[in-house]
């Protein structure tokens, strides 16, 4: 996943309004083609790789996808002592999960009237909150759960998904209150 995220990241992108083509220009030199991909992205519920989507739909989406691994590894250390045995990666699941969080928060809609560095600070504020918020409550879960690690291993996911579902409905009123006024 981070390998794609870097290999989309160092391609440029360019965008020609009249005939609506994006064609990447890789550190080869080669183009990967016409928009005509983008439809079958579409149908798998992905968006079309460009730079706005890098930073807040694929990012986010990875930054998901590091909280989930951060929650398992709070609540069941040896899963991922066991894939990476040389290496601990709270820090970067949880720098990744920020980050992800951070760029979700900073395009919300009820952020777009705000100046940009009070946007950029209510991001960063908001995903520090959150993130090392969740690591205190996966860390106080664990010492009340039994030594039982499919348990914490469940009970982590359970409270991952129920922590970012509870948030992005929270984020979606508030989203939708804005646009009432």
């Amino acid at each position: 996943m981070a390998c794609c995220i870097c290999l989309l990241s160092t391609a440029i992108l360019r965008i020609t309004h009249d005939s609506q083509t994006v064609q990447f220009i890789m550190a080869e030199g080669k183009a990967a083609g016409p928009r005509s991909h983008c439809g079958r992205l579409g149908a798998l519920g992905l968006r079309c790789p460009n730079k706005h989507n890098l930073l807040f739909f694929y990012a986010p989406a990875q930054g998901v996808v590091s909280f989930a691994g951060l929650a398992v590894n709070s609540a069941n250390p040896r899963i991922l002592q066991k894939l990476f045995p040389k290496k601990d990666l709270t820090s970067t699941l949880l720098a990744c999960s920020t980050i992800g969080t951070g760029l979700y928060l900073y395009n919300r809609p009820h952020m777009q009237s705000a100046p940009t560095q009070f946007r950029l600070s209510y991001s960063v504020y908001g995903a520090l909150l959150f993130n090392f918020g969740s690591l205190l409550l996966f860390a106080v879960a664990k010492s009340y759960l039994p030594e039982n690690t499919n348990l914490a291993t469940l009970v982590g996911l359970a409270s991952c998904y129920s922590l970012v579902k509870v948030g992005t409905s929270y984020l979606d009123h508030i989203d939708s209150q804005l646009q009432k006024e």
